[in-house]
């Protein structure tokens, strides 16, 4: 190469211990953030399946409850007789005694 002149060489070295600890770090948070995101819907699941238990527990009680009101009413008309509707009457109007 007559009369381009002298070539140098230039050699360009980085340091990257720093970019590399940052985006370990952001790595780290990112882990954490998805941890806790993972922990969340788990809680929310078994919530919204404790909350679908009780609904379905109180159902069935209130079930209960109404069978033995309805049982416990027949229960008197067998037992009074005639003088059953004016004890149905007394127990509903007794709140208000």
């Amino acid at each position: 190469m007559a009369g381009s002149g002298p070539i140098v060489n230039v050699n360009v070295v980085a340091d990257t211990k720093k970019f590399t600890s940052a985006m370990k770090s952001a790595g780290d948070d990112t882990d954490f953030l998805t941890s806790g995101v993972k922990k969340l819907g788990i809680a929310a699941g078994v919530a919204f399946a404790a909350a679908g238990v009780a609904a379905v527990a109180f159902g069935v009680s209130a079930v209960k409850a109404a069978s033995n009101l309805q049982e416990t009413s027949a229960a008197i008309g067998e037992i009074f007789g005639p003088a059953a509707d004016s004890l149905k009457q007394f127990a509903k109007d007794a709140p208000t005694l």
